[in-house]
């Protein structure tokens, strides 16, 4: 199951000092019940090779195609994305999960080096702390 396999990629937390962030520019189609501002800011909780898991103050419909735009340790990728899950975690705050659709070559050699980094220093971290 599709589901499955990528919530087994490797997923790396993303701090606020990080050098990544997103906003959501728009949405793969118009939806009239939807009112939407563009962008949308987010702040990326973790990430992996084939979506993110994000806050954000909109409510996201589940099955969506939204177009996002990162900057991952100062390179810009631009990627769809299918909303799979969003849940209002307290009020006015969504935790939101979504599954890159479409992605550049290059925008996802950018996200596996910094996935491969994040895991290297955190095992670092790891062993100092022993």
């Amino acid at each position: 199951m599709l589901g499955d396999r990528i919530r087994s990629q490797e997923r790396v937390k993303v701090d606020m000092n990080d050098d990544v962030i997103c906003i959501i520019i728009s949405m793969d189609r118009e939806v009239k019940s939807l009112n939407l501002d563009f962008p949308i800011p987010i702040r990326i909780e973790d990430i992996s090779a084939g979506g993110l898991k994000f806050w954000s103050r909109q409510e996201l419909m589940i099955g969506l195609v939204m177009n996002f735009r990162m900057r991952v340790e100062g390179h810009i990728i631009d990627t769809r994305a299918k909303i799979l899950r969003c849940k209002e975690e307290e009020p006015g705050i969504y935790v939101a999960a979504a599954q890159f659709l479409e992605i550049s070559r290059h925008g996802q050699h950018l996200i596996n080096g910094f996935v491969k980094k994040r895991m290297v220093r955190d095992i670092w971290e790891s062993r100092r702390k022993m």
